[in-house]
């Protein structure tokens, strides 16, 4: 009697063709040998799993690599890999899901992270090709008129901020294709002031980057304005010393510092609205509200000219809608507070200035957006009440009335600080007033005061003609007490 064998049924043969149901076993040993062509038997589960496994480590090898590269690059290129840690992640959460699958026995279906797949990648190819037409766009912009450039959407190239090796300097750039050059105290300066010129009236510019003239050419900033101006009548020189973001406090240490050396006759302060802050205390310090969760935001927003339109336009919103506030609102939240502090150092300058034998500073708020309305000229005039309360001579802002709500008045849409239209104004105000200071009778060009004894001639031959007078001469000037070595002892500020 044959033994009947564990998988055999009775009558049932090795070689047959039908299984137990009666089934043909031909599909069944035609896919068998479809996976094993070679009748090595079944893979292994390790092979499996190795062939599961290679992908989700060539993708991390991908996305490693992007992600360090990520940083070191700018414009389309930084899209490109931005585009390659999107899919990369992607597909290693579904390759490892597959994996883990495979190893549970578990069959499991990911379409859903394959359309997501093809969804990121649409969006990231429409990210670079965006990118690639605003590169396009700024390589057409010409920067020479820069009025005709604040509707466009992208930065000139060559207005980029870009390094300069400049000799002297102790840092030096090009931003909106204008030469920076910083001193070891930050002024717009290579090396030291030079001496005093005998017979010359020396005049420091004392402010923050309004001063410097960020932005514009040295030769177009108001201190530069201001000795062009005054330099027709007399014997003048105006330093520059703007430091870019000092506020109130920081202006009084650099007077304090530098007036020793450079001996000068008079003060001016060109102040700023955010010198109410506190030192070092910037502009938008609290200007960050509801940023945007997501990673590499700030390269993005810095590196890409579509990351730069996208932040300006969301910050200028949320500006709108006052959930961000500028420098002005951070001033105003704590308003009384920061009028203290500016009070004490304005005072604290003037009192300086006058201990050594100097008329009191003089004094202008400078403003690119003139307006009469809001809360920002109320801050306008408080500056100048605290200014007057110090015994600040004050030049009323009354250019800021005459030119209520222009806004041609600053560098580009990408540089807010005034531009060379604006510092003129500025420079002429200023030039107005000083004219008139008696400190500078003594330093008037000889040509100049030819011109206006000519001047005076022709007037009072004028009035003597019209009402029959007797002739002309020439008036006594006013005598000036002098000390023993021929200064000035008394004047108007004494």
């Amino acid at each position: 009697m044959m033994k009947r064998g564990a998988d055999q049924w009775p009558c049932e043969r090795q070689d047959s063709p039908l299984d137990r149901s009666g089934a043909s076993r031909a599909p069944v040993e035609a896919q068998a040998l479809l996976d094993d062509p070679k009748g090595h038997g079944p893979a292994t589960p390790w092979v499996s799993r190795s062939a599961r496994l290679l992908p989700v480590l060539i993708y991390a090898a991908v996305f490693s690599n992007a992600r360090f590269f990520l940083e070191r690059t700018s414009g389309i290129l930084s899209y490109v890999l931005a585009t390659l840690i999107v899919l990369t992640l992607i597909l290693i959460v579904k390759e490892t899901a597959h994996l883990i699958a495979s190893r549970l026995g578990l069959n499991v279906r990911l379409n859903f992270l394959t359309n997501l797949v093809l969804i990121a990648g649409s969006v990231m190819l429409s990210f670079i090709l965006i990118e690639t037409a605003l590169q396009i766009s700024a390589g057409f912009h010409t920067p020479k008129d820069k009025a005709g450039l604040l509707n466009t959407l992208t930065m000139p190239a060559e207005w980029e901020r870009r390094p300069a090796n400049i000799e002297g300097a102790v840092s030096a750039y090009y931003w909106h294709n204008i030469l920076h050059v910083h001193n070891s105290d930050r002024m717009r300066l290579i090396g030291k002031f030079p001496p005093k010129a005998p017979g010359t009236f020396r005049m420091l510019a004392l402010g923050d980057s309004l001063t410097y003239g960020y932005g514009i050419a040295e030769t177009d900033t108001y201190p530069s304005v201001l000795e062009k101006e005054l330099t027709k009548s007399f014997r003048i020189q105006v330093l520059n010393l703007g430091v870019s973001g000092a506020q109130s406090e920081d202006i009084y240490t650099i007077l304090t510092r530098h007036f020793p050396a450079l001996k000068p006759d008079l003060v001016f302060y060109g102040v700023c609205l955010n010198d109410f802050l506190p030192s070092g205390v910037g502009e938008y310090e609290n200007n960050r509200a509801y940023p945007v969760p997501l990673p590499y935001r700030d390269h993005f927003a810095n590196k890409t000219l579509m990351g730069k339109l996208l932040a300006k336009h969301y910050d200028a919103l949320l500006m709108r809608w006052g959930l961000r506030a500028d420098f002005l609102a951070d001033i105003l939240t704590d308003f009384e507070g920061y009028q203290a502090r500016f009070a004490r150092d304005v005072k604290a300058m003037n009192a300086f200035v006058r201990g050594k034998g100097l008329p009191p500073i003089v004094a202008m708020v400078l403003d690119q957006y003139p307006t009469t309305k809001g809360k920002k000229y109320e801050v306008v005039l408080a500056a100048e009440r605290h200014l007057r309360d110090a015994g600040i001579l004050v030049i009323a802002s009354d250019y800021i009335k005459r030119n209520d709500g222009r806004t041609d008045w600053y560098v580009s849409r990408w540089e807010g600080h005034p531009n060379e239209k604006a510092n003129r104004v500025f420079g002429e105000e200023i030039a107005k007033v000083l004219k008139d200071l008696p400190e500078l009778g003594r330093y008037r060009r000889e040509t100049e005061g030819l011109r206006v004894m000519s001047t005076q001639m022709r007037q009072s031959a004028r009035v003597q003609r019209d009402h029959g007078g007797a002739g002309w001469r020439t008036p006594d000037p006013a005598p000036r007490p002098q000390a023993a070595d021929g200064t000035r002892t008394g004047g108007q500020w004494d």
